[in-house]
């Protein structure tokens, strides 16, 4: 992990390590020297320097026996180097692996800083989180990019959701994801996105939105231009999300009663949909860019390229606009929330007087002009990384 080394050495100098170094130094000089006084050039100590090898070699116990002292003098002070040393080099020894094994420690209970960049963050836990982590693994984009959880599940539940996806750049940040400095923590500020769940491991249902909401409104006070994609339970908390800033929201069982229909009217249909929204089973819905040369061409021309060059079936075309005002979400009659998400942006002096709105143009016109800005949105199989 990037800054692990830093780190360890930062907390290396703030540990007692430097006063057994300035120990095992002042009896390796001190030793040194006084041998020196005592033995003679013929001996092997002809210098200080060679006194002071000698006694780091015997300190540490390597022995190499190239200097050896011969008067009862000399031995006597070798004795003590040799009980010194030991001590200290254990002690030395000792120190340094309680740091790394401390460092392991912290790591795997979710208690250290994240130094990754471009991560990606899931915040809170439930059933559908090991389905978006199998689902980002068939992405070539975020297959390479690092997934760090934040959320409060027991460490054993914990080191298993890891072992399982060891083929992953993963990290565990434990803690409240409402709260600030565990997002802070989770380097939130570097982050490429953030996907919110309902924290149903620790929370009720009718609670996990209202978290859902603050951890949005946290996360966008701490980085604006940061992704946010949430998960909701009720969809009458859809309206306070965005006005939170979420860049996407989902709407639990927003689907399942017209799939349930298409069932029984349409069979098929719920087959090819389940195909399209799930990875590595087929075609899926890809979002492409488009050949700034199609400027101004025509939408048939653009879905006979994508047909001829990519054998992929254009089926509508995306942009993203920043046309959406802050008045046009937020009601004459303002609810407490309203005003909490008001206050809180005013607050941090970064209050958004726009929000980014996608819109998207299934199948337009075969005449359809093609504009700056635009990106396609076909059916085709998912490179795979």
């Amino acid at each position: 992990m990037p800054g692990k080394s830093s780190q360890i050495i930062a907390n290396i100098l703030r540990s007692n390590l430097t006063k057994v170094f300035l120990g095992m130094a002042v009896v390796m000089v001190a030793g040194g020297m006084a041998v020196t006084l005592f033995e003679q050039a013929d001996t092997g100590f002809s210098s200080v320097f060679d006194s002071i090898w000698w006694a780091l070699v015997t300190m540490t116990t390597v022995g190499y026996g190239d200097k050896v002292p011969v008067s009862v003098a000399g031995r006597l002070i070798g004795i003590g180097v040799i009980i010194c040393g030991v001590a200290l080099v254990s002690m030395f020894t000792a120190t340094v692996s309680s740091i790394f094994v401390a460092n392991k420690i912290r790591e795997g209970q979710g208690l250290k800083e994240v130094k990754f960049k471009n991560h990606l963050i899931i915040c809170g836990w439930n059933f559908n989180a090991e389905r978006i982590i199998e689902e980002l693994k068939q992405s070539p984009i975020y297959r390479s990019h690092a997934i760090i959880m934040v959320n409060e599940l027991p460490i054993e539940e914990v080191e298993e959701i890891l072992r399982r996806h060891r083929d992953l750049k993963m990290g565990f940040v434990r803690g409240d994801h409402t709260k600030l400095v565990i997002l802070e923590r989770a380097n939130v500020k570097q982050a490429a996105a953030v996907i919110v769940l309902p924290n149903l491991a620790t929370s009720s249902p009718d609670k996990a939105d209202e978290k859902t909401i603050l951890a949005t409104l946290t996360i966008k006070s701490e980085n604006p231009n940061i992704k946010v994609y949430a998960h909701l339970l009720d969809k009458e908390n859809e309206m306070h999300l965005k006005r939170a800033d979420a860049d996407g929201v989902i709407v639990s069982d927003e689907f399942s009663g017209f799939l349930l229909a298409t069932h029984v009217v349409s069979p098929g249909i719920p087959q090819i949909i389940s195909e399209l929204l799930t990875y590595g089973r087929g075609n899926a819905i890809l979002r492409e860019p488009i050949p700034q040369n199609f400027v101004g061409k025509t939408f048939a021309e653009l879905a006979s390229y994508f047909k001829e060059k990519k054998d992929v079936i254009l089926i509508g075309l995306l942009s993203e606009e920043d046309i959406l005002r802050m008045d046009d979400v937020l009601s004459d009659d303002t609810s407490s929330i309203d005003a909490f998400i008001k206050r809180k942006f005013e607050e941090l002096g970064k209050r958004k007087e726009e929000l980014e709105r996608i819109v998207v143009n299934i199948n337009p016109g075969r005449d359809n002009v093609i504009q700056t800005g635009e990106e396609a949105l076909v059916i085709g199989r998912p490179v795979s990384g």
